[in-house]
């Protein structure tokens, strides 16, 4: 690996109703990248806080140039705010940060150590989830879907920790609809891909606004917006339901001709309309699911509008 030691970075920190703890955040980012000798700023993207976190922000910047800060006009969600500040920062390297500490800046040095060494995306991978039973749950099971539908090896490993070189979002249009996925734009891109582990400590300030109804949104989201898997399996589930279909109509008659017995009606009747009916529901939504993904890409809604910047 060839690729020269880069100096200038961004640190992008997308958040939401956590007024109370930027200004430690800050505090501790700064102290970390100045000890590194980079050249850095850190960007801030206030996604619709109902709180006075654009306050806080604001106070921030007032005193330490290298912070800056985005307002978005709503709540937009946490990948639409990441990507408005990967477009708004202005150094070759971006390091994404969630504003909760779990993964403290302390461990900055080592997403970049790995930058420096030529890779072009670098994972922070938990040594240990601290989020709870059913966050940790349902964290995996989002991992594994991506997984196998989306064919990334590194899919586990993937975290909202995470270190790239900025070119990677160079041919990524900015118009794009509401449906964001940030991992999967740059693993369409980055060819030299790691991880290295770092330490994940119990939530400091605020509370996590991801409920496992969120995440299931998110995932769902994520596996019919990146790939076509769940119309391949909608088709091997119409092909099974087709064979049992035909099965069963060789049984009904084959008792009839052969044994002169009738298959109970109403009972076996509204067993095999409640089966067909869900299958085919099922299915519908799974092609309504994409014919919405069309639609809003053909509507031209933006992932973002920012209000005001500093």
């Amino acid at each position: 690996m060839t690729n020269p030691v880069t100096d200038s970075v961004s640190i992008v920190v997308p958040t939401f109703g956590n007024a109370q703890g930027l200004e430690l955040l800050a505090r501790s980012i700064l102290e970390i990248l100045r000890r590194e000798n980079r050249t850095f700023e850190i960007l801030f993207v206030n996604d619709g806080s109902p709180d006075a976190t654009w306050d806080t922000i604001q106070h921030i910047n007032s005193s330490n140039p290298e912070v800056r800060g985005i307002n978005l006009m709503r709540n937009y969600g946490q990948h639409s705010a990441l990507l408005a500040g990967i477009f708004t920062a202005r150094y070759d390297i971006v390091v994404t940060l969630d504003d909760d500490f779990q993964t403290p800046p302390t461990e900055i040095p080592k997403l970049l150590s790995k930058i420096d060494e030529g890779f072009d995306l670098v994972y922070g991978a938990r040594n240990k989830e601290q989020h709870g039973l059913i966050r940790n749950q349902a964290s995996r099971v989002t991992k594994w879907l991506v997984q196998h539908t989306m064919n990334a090896p590194l899919a586990r490993s993937i975290t909202s920790f995470r270190a790239f070189r900025r070119d990677l979002m160079r041919y990524y249009p900015r118009s794009e609809p509401p449906l964001v996925f940030i991992d999967a734009l740059l693993d369409w891109t980055a060819q030299k891909i790691t991880t290295v582990s770092v330490a994940h400590s119990p939530r400091v300030t605020g509370k996590s606004n991801y409920s496992w109804a969120k995440l299931l949104a998110h995932t769902v989201n994520m596996v019919t917006g990146l790939s076509v898997v769940p119309l391949q399996l909608a088709v091997w589930l119409g092909f099974l339901i087709t064979c049992m279909g035909v099965c069963l109509f060789v049984f009904v008659m084959a008792s009839y001709f052969l044994q002169g017995s009738r298959v109970p009606g109403f009972t076996f009747l509204a067993s095999v309309i409640l089966l067909f009916s869900g299958v085919q529901l099922c299915v519908l939504g799974i092609i309504g699911e994409y014919l919405a993904r069309v639609y809003l890409r053909l509507h031209g809604k933006p992932a973002f509008v920012i209000k005001e910047m500093l």
